[in-house]
C-alpha cells in the first residue's frame, strides 16, 4: 500500500520543474530555419523527456519543413532529407546518462546542420574551423603541415572560385594571414612556402585568363537578346575593374615582393595582368557604350503585340548599322552577324510571350491562329527588312566607292532561328486546323469532352453517324493531350524533340483523316435520295476542313451528281415508255392527267437538280453531261404538257359559251332504262357527260398553277360555275342515291309497294320535266329537301 508522502509530492514537483527546465533549454538552442516557439506542443515535450529519462536515448532531432511549416521533433534516426527539410538542429549524449539541469553543459552537445551545403557554406567551414585546428595547432608537426599545405591552398583557390561564381564575380584567393606566409624573413629562404606561394599564383593567372577569354566561347548566351549581352558586358566590366583591384592590394602586392626576393618566374606574369586586365575593361566598356544604344527599341519591343513588331524592325537595324560602323569591338561581319541573332532571339521571345499554348488545344481558336499568323508575318518581315537594309548600305558604298565596307553577311545561321520558328508557328496552325477539323467550329471553345460540337444527323442511321464522329473526336482529343503533356517547351524552336512528336501528330492526323472520310462515304453510300443525301453533305461540309476532307467532299459531290444522272435517266425511260397511255387514277382525265404525271416527273427532277446546284461542295471537275441530261428532259416533259393543251384546245375549238350554257337547260333526272316498269327502273343524273369532262379537264388544267395552260375564255364562264353545279350535283346525287338503295331494298318484293313507288315518281315528276341545271340552286335545294 502506497503512502502519500508530503516528500514524495515535493520530489515530483521538483522533477517536473527540472523537466520543464531541460526544455526550456532545448528550445531556447533550436536554430532551424523558420522555427518558432509558438509552434511547440506538448507531445514534442514528452520527446524530450525521453532524452531526459531514457539511458538508451542518445539523440534528438528538431526541425521544421519548409513546405508543410509542420515542427518535427524525433530520437533515433534523423528526417531524411527533402526538398521542405533543409537544416536540422541536433542534440547528443553518451549511451547510459540521464540528463539533469546541472549536467547539460558538460555532457549534451548540440549544433544545427545544413542538409544541403553550398561552397560558401563550406568556404566558411574551412576557414573558421577547419585551418585553425589544424595549421594552429601544436599537435601536428611540421612536415606534416606543409605537407597538408600545399593540397589545402589549392583546395582552397577552387573553392573560393566555385563559391564567387553564383554573384558572377571572380575573387582571388589569398591565404589567410595567420600563417607565415607575410613574414618576409622567414619565407625568403623556405621553399616549401615559396612553392605554395607559386601554385597560388599559377591559379590567380590561369583564373584571370579565364575570366579575359570567356567572351569568346561563353555558351551562356547563345540565343539570348541583346539585353544579355548588354547585361553580360556590364557584369564583365564590373568584374575586370574588381580583379585589377584585388591585383593592387596589399596582400597581393607582399605575395609578389616575396615571389620577386625568391627570383620565382611567376612574378612577372602576375604583374603583366594588369595591362591584360585594363584592355579587358576598355573593350568590355566600349561594348555597354553602343550596346546601350539598343536599351530603348528593346524596351518599346516589351510593349507591342506581335502585329504591331514589324514597325520596329528598322528601328533595331539602324541601330545596329551604326554600331557596326563605330564601335571597335562591333565591327567585323561576324560580330554583327551575331548581333542580328540575338536581335531575332528577343522578337521571337516576344511573340512567344503572345502565344498561349492552352488556347491552341483547349482555347479559342479563331484568336490562336491570329496571333500565330501575326508571328509568322513578324518572321518573314524581319528577313524582308534586313536584305532591303542591306541592299541600301550596299548601294550607298557602291555610289560612294568604298566597296571595302559593304554589308556582307552571308552566313546562313543569321536568321536559322527565326525561320525555325516560323515554321513551328506554322506547325501550330496545322494543329490549329486540326482542331477546327476534328473537334470545334472555328469560333468555339472547349473545356472536356462534354462540350465538343458533334454535327446532328437524321434517318435512321444517324446515331451511328454521331457516335463515329464522337470517336474521332475523342481519339484527337488524346493527340492534344499528349502534346500538352510534352516535358519539354514547344515554343523553343531550337527542341530538335519537336520533329519527332509533331510527326507523330500528324501520322495520327492522317489517320483520323482516313476515318472520317470512311465515315462520309459510308454515311452517303446508304442513301440513295437526292435531297437525303444533300442534307447529308452539308452537314460534313460544316466540319470539312482539311484538304483530305475537302477531296473526299468533293468525290462524294461528284458521286451525288452521278446518281442524280441515273435518276434522270430512270424518269426518262419511264417517260419513253409511259408517255402514250401515263398511268392515270381513275378520276384523272386524259388529257389534264397525262399533263400532271408529266409535271410530277418534271417536278422531281427539278428538285433533284435544285439539290445539286445547292450543294456547298464546288466540284472543279466534271464533264456538264449531267445539266446536259437535265436540259433536254426538263425540256420533253414541258413539251408533252403543252402538247397535250393543244390537243384539248383542239377539241374545245366547235364550242362556245352560249352553247355550254344551253346544255345546262335539261332535267335533273332520268330514268336510267326506258320501258314498261318505268317505275321500277333506278335514277341517274342527267347531267351533260361533255360539260362535265369540260369542267374535270379545266380543274385538272388549274392544278398545274401554269400560266401557260390557262383555261380558254370559251369555258371561262361555265368553269365559274363550276362549284355552284357540283354543290347541285351532290344534292341531286343524294336522290338518286336514296332511290336506287330503295328499289335494291325492295327487290323481290316491289311489286307490294307498286302505289308507294308511283307516289314517289308523282313527287320526283318535277326534277324530270320542269327544273334544270342551269334552275336556281335555292329552288333545287328546296326540291331535294
Amino acid at each position: 500500500m502506497l503512502v502519500d508522502d508530503p516528500r514524495n509530492r515535493e520530489l515530483g514537483n521538483a522533477m517536473e520543474d527540472s523537466d520543464e527546465a531541460i526544455v526550456k533549454w532545448v528550445k531556447h538552442r533550436v536554430h532551424a530555419r523558420k522555427f518558432e516557439k509558438q509552434m511547440w506542443q506538448s507531445h514534442h515535450s514528452n520527446v524530450v523527456h525521453e532524452l531526459i529519462h531514457q539511458p538508451t536515448t542518445t539523440n534528438l532531432f528538431i526541425t521544421v519543413d519548409q513546405e508543410t511549416n509542420k515542427l518535427i521533433v524525433r530520437n533515433g534516426v534523423p528526417p531524411e532529407p527533402s526538398f521542405g527539410i533543409v537544416d536540422v538542429t541536433y542534440f547528443i549524449k553518451a549511451q547510459g546518462l540521464i540528463l539533469s539541469h546541472e549536467n547539460l553543459d558538460e555532457t549534451l552537445i548540440y549544433g544545427t546542420i545544413v542538409i544541403k551545403q553550398t561552397a560558401a557554406s563550406v568556404l566558411e567551414i574551412m576557414e573558421q574551423t577547419l585551418y585553425p585546428n589544424i595549421f594552429d595547432s601544436r599537435e601536428w608537426n611540421q612536415s606534416s603541415k606543409l605537407e597538408l599545405q600545399g593540397l589545402y591552398h589549392r583546395f582552397m583557390a577552387s573553392l573560393t572560385e566555385s563559391a564567387n561564381e553564383e554573384s558572377s564575380s571572380t575573387a582571388l584567393y589569398f591565404p589567410s594571414k595567420s600563417n607565415k606566409y607575410f613574414d618576409k624573413e622567414s619565407t625568403t629562404y623556405d621553399k616549401d612556402v615559396v612553392q605554395q606561394l607559386e601554385a597560388v599564383s599559377i591559379h590567380w593567372i590561369r583564373q584571370v585568363k579565364d575570366v579575359l577569354n570567356s567572351h569568346e566561347h561563353n555558351i551562356t548566351l547563345d540565343h539570348q537578346g541583346p539585353m544579355e549581352e548588354l547585361r553580360f558586358w556590364e557584369s564583365r566590366s564590373e568584374d575586370l575593374v574588381g580583379i585589377s583591384q584585388q591585383l593592387h592590394c596589399p596582400k597581393v602586392l607582399d605575395i609578389l615582393s616575396i615571389l620577386k626576393e625568391a627570383k620565382s618566374k611567376y612574378a612577372k606574369p602576375v604583374e603583366a595582368l594588369s595591362g591584360a586586365l585594363r584592355q579587358g575593361s576598355e573593350e568590355a566598356a566600349n561594348s555597354v557604350k553602343f550596346l546601350r544604344l539598343l536599351q530603348g527599341p528593346c524596351k518599346l519591343l516589351a510593349k507591342l503585340e506581335a502585329a504591331e513588331i514589324p514597325s520596329l524592325m528598322l528601328k533595331f537595324l539602324n541601330c545596329i548599322r551604326l554600331i557596326h560602323v563605330h564601335s571597335a569591338n562591333y565591327n567585323t561581319n561576324e560580330k554583327v552577324s551575331d548581333l542580328i541573332r540575338r536581335v531575332s532571339s528577343e522578337i521571337i521571345r516576344q511573340c512567344t510571350f503572345h502565344i498561349s499554348l492552352q488556347e491552341i488545344f483547349y482555347g479559342n481558336l479563331k484568336n490562336s491562329m491570329t496571333t500565330l499568323n501575326d508571328c509568322i508575318k513578324c518572321g518573314k518581315a524581319w528577313k524582308k527588312c534586313y536584305n532591303r537594309m542591306t541592299i541600301t548600305v550596299n548601294r550607298q558604298k557602291n555610289e560612294n566607292g568604298n566597296s571595302e565596307e559593304h554589308w556582307k553577311l552571308n552566313d546562313p545561321s543569321i536568321f536559322a532561328e527565326m525561320d525555325a520558328f516560323v515554321q513551328r508557328c506554322d506547325d501550330l496552325i496545322d494543329i490549329c486546323n486540326s482542331r477546327v477539323q476534328f473537334v470545334e467550329r472555328l469560333d468555339g471553345t472547349f473545356d472536356n469532352s462534354d462540350k465538343m460540337y458533334v454535327p446532328t444527323f437524321g434517318w435512321t442511321n444517324g446515331p451511328e453517324i454521331e457516335n463515329s464522329v464522337r470517336v474521332v473526336q475523342e481519339a484527337f482529343l488524346v493527340q492534344i493531350n499528349r502534346l500538352n503533356r510534352l516535358e519539354y517547351s514547344i515554343l523553343n524552336a531550337r527542341e530538335s524533340r519537336w520533329h519527332g512528336d509533331y510527326n507523330a501528330f500528324k501520322m495520327a492526323s492522317k489517320d483520323l483523316d482516313t476515318m472520317l472520310v470512311n465515315i462520309i462515304h459510308g454515311a452517303l453510300e446508304q442513301v440513295q435520295v437526292i435531297d437525303a443525301a444533300m442534307h447529308l453533305l452539308q452537314i460534313f461540309d460544316r466540319i470539312a476542313h482539311r484538304p483530305a476532307i475537302k477531296a473526299c467532299m468533293e468525290k462524294e459531290a461528284t458521286e451525288l451528281r452521278g446518281l442524280y444522272l441515273r435518276q434522270c435517266q430512270n424518269f426518262r425511260h419511264e417517260f419513253d415508255n409511259n408517255h402514250r397511255k401515263p398511268p392515270l387514277r381513275k378520276n384523272e382525265p386524259i388529257g389534264a392527267g397525262s399533263a400532271l404525271w408529266a409535271n410530277a416527273l418534271c417536278t422531281n427532277v427539278e428538285n433533284g437538280w435544285n439539290s445539286i446546284c445547292s450543294s456547298p461542295v464546288e466540284v472543279r471537275k466534271y464533264d456538264g453531261s449531267v445539266e446536259n441530261i437535265y436540259s433536254e428532259l426538263i425540256e420533253a416533259l414541258t413539251m408533252y404538257q403543252k402538247q397535250k393543251y393543244s390537243d384539248w384546245l383542239e377539241l374545245l375549238a366547235g364550242l362556245d359559251a352560249l352553247e355550254l350554257q344551253e346544255r345546262l337547260d335539261q332535267p335533273l333526272l332520268r330514268k336510267l332504262k326506258e320501258g314498261k316498269n318505268d317505275i321500277l327502273n333506278p335514277l341517274a343524273s342527267n347531267f351533260d357527260i361533255e360539260v362535265m369532262s369540260i369542267l374535270i379537264e379545266a380543274a385538272f388544267w388549274d392544278k398545274l398553277q401554269n400560266e401557260d395552260f390557262a383555261t380558254p375564255n370559251e369555258i371561262l364562264g361555265i368553269c365559274h360555275q363550276r362549284e355552284i353545279l357540283r354543290i347541285k350535283q351532290e344534292r341531286v346525287m343524294m336522290i338518286v342515291r336514296a332511290y336506287n338503295d330503295l328499289l335494291h331494298d325492295l327487290k323481290g318484293t316491289s311489286m307490294l309497294f307498286l302505289d308507294d313507288l308511283k307516289f314517289l315518281d308523282k313527287k320526283l315528276r318535277p326534277g324530270f320535266i320542269k327544273i334544270m341545271w342551269s334552275t336556281r340552286s335555292v329552288v333545287i335545294e328546296k326540291f331535294v329537301q
